[in-house]
This record gives structure tokens, sequence and C-alpha cells, in this order.
């Protein structure tokens, strides 16, 4: 990848290490979490000097379901962008109002590697849904391959996000045949991380994973890329 491809990745791993993790002195139905107010606090001054900027926005897809995409954007031009579904079982105001708070601080708090919970408090907006992942034995210094070398990620939501970055700059890099093998090669060589990832079932909501179905979208338009 350029060096300007990887402007915004850089300045992402300074704000990781200028973060401290979010306060967490709410109380949701499954334990203790930092509320959307403590988590902005926490992100404000790491991404700002770093030249961050980052906004929430509804987006209701075709088959009539509401999601909260979160988009951070870096001074150099790169983004970073996640995308959670609003379930809201209640099916009130103060449901969908829960519903769309959680999917904002958890969208945040993905994309910069924030701990702001020791467990979600989903339940909120009646989904029934319980963050597991908290739960789980810590995963560390995973390695994602490229045909440019390896890198290092600390958790499977750094590693979605950085999936995600890595296989956009490769679609504007590379193309034809060089595109095509590109994919077949992310695929074959971090298949173990991506089968974490496809079957996380803490981020599986009604037998789908949007994490997954991102970056498989990605993995699949460079897999089916024609010779120019």
């Amino acid at each position: 990848m350029s060096k300007e491809t990887n402007t915004h990745i850089k300045a992402l791993t300074k704000v990781q290490k200028d973060l401290k993790h979010a306060k967490k002195d709410s109380k949701g139905a499954f334990g203790k979490y930092a509320d959307l107010g403590v988590v902005y606090d926490a992100i404000k001054a790491p991404l700002a000097s770093n030249g961050f900027a980052y906004y929430h926005e509804m987006i209701n897809t075709e088959d009539g379901t509401l999601y909260v995409e979160t988009h951070l954007l870096h001074e150099s031009g790169g983004t970073f962008k996640t995308r959670l579904p609003i379930i809201n079982k209640k099916d009130d105001m103060q449901g969908l109002g829960s519903a769309i708070t959680y999917a904002k601080r958890y969208g945040i708090s993905m994309i910069v590697g924030l701990a702001s919970e020791e467990d979600d408090d989903g339940k909120r907006a009646g989904t029934g849904y319980v963050n597991n992942s908290a739960k789980a034995k810590p995963i560390s210094n995973l390695v994602i391959k490229t045909r440019e070398g390896e890198g290092k990620v600390k958790s499977l939501d750094g590693a979605v996000m950085q999936f995600n970055s890595i296989l956009k700059a490769q679609m504007e890099k590379y193309k034809g045949k060089e595109l095509r093998e590109t994919g077949e090669f992310m695929r074959k060589e971090n298949a173990e991380i991506l089968d974490q990832i496809k079957n996380n079932p803490a981020w599986i909501s009604n037998g789908s994973n949007e994490r997954w179905n991102q970056i498989d979208k990605k993995l699949k338009e460079m897999e089916n890329t024609k010779d120019e």
C-alpha cells in the first residue's frame, strides 16, 4: 500500500496509544457500561489531536432495516466506517432511542478500540442480545497477512477494522488479475481469523453477521474481478 493510503491507519494507531478507557459508571441489564457522553469525552481529544473527526447517520436499507453508520474521517482523506442494526423489539420511541444510542456508542467504540462496557445493555432496547465477547478469553496478537507483509492486531474488533481498511486500499491499488489474486491470497492466508469473525456469536443478529458480511462482500468482489 502507498504511504498516503496508510496515513489514516498510522494516525489511528497513535490515537489508540493515547486512549484511556472510558469509565464504566452506568448500569445496564448485563453489566456496567460507559454512557455515550462518557465515550465521547474519552475519545474527543485523542481523535482531534491526530486529525480525526467523526459523525453518525441513520441508514434505511431497501428491506426496511434501520442502521446507524459511524464514520471516522481523517484529514488525509482516509476513512473508517461501521454499520450496526437498530434492533427495537419494544417498538416504541423509548426503545428506539435506546437502540440508536447503543449503536452509536458501540460503533464509535469499536472503530477506535475503546473499552466502554463490561457487557452490553441491549436489553434496554428489547433486543435480548448479550455481548459474550466481554466474557470470552482475550485474543492477542492476531496476525493479518497481506502480499506486502504482516500486521498484528489485539482483538477481533481491531481485525474487522483493519480488514476493511486493507481491502479497500487493495481494491483502489490493484486491477484485473492482480486484484483477483490478492483477494484469493487474503481469504486463504487469513482463513483462521476470518472464520473467527464470521462465527463470533456476539456479532450475529437474526442469523446475520454484518461485520463479516462487509468483509466477505469486498473479498468476493476482488475474487470475481475479470482480467483487463
